[in-house]
């Protein structure tokens, strides 16, 4: 696992349109996830480092994907581990 070109908080944008919070490590397999829309859209939360990795990143999120994402945390429920 080595630091991404991406600091820990950026809200990227995976392959599939889904916006998440990196943690700011990459590996093999992709870009480090704190918190973030899973391939449902449900927000789930990463336990540890290297537990959810997200690869095929778009770049950084836009300020409606920002806005739409933060709506998404505040209504819901309860957030599991991914």
């Amino acid at each position: 696992m080595r630091l991404s070109e991406y600091k820990a908080g950026t809200i990227l944008v995976d392959g599939d349109g889904k916006v998440f919070i990196h943690d700011g490590f990459v590996n093999a397999d992709g870009y480090g996830v704190i918190i973030g829309e899973g391939s449902y859209g449900m927000i789930l939360k990463s336990n540890c480092i290297g537990n959810w990795m997200k690869w095929h990143i778009k770049g950084v999120a836009t300020k409606e994907q920002i806005s739409e994402f933060i709506a998404k945390v505040r209504k819901t429920q309860e957030i599991i581990n991914y």
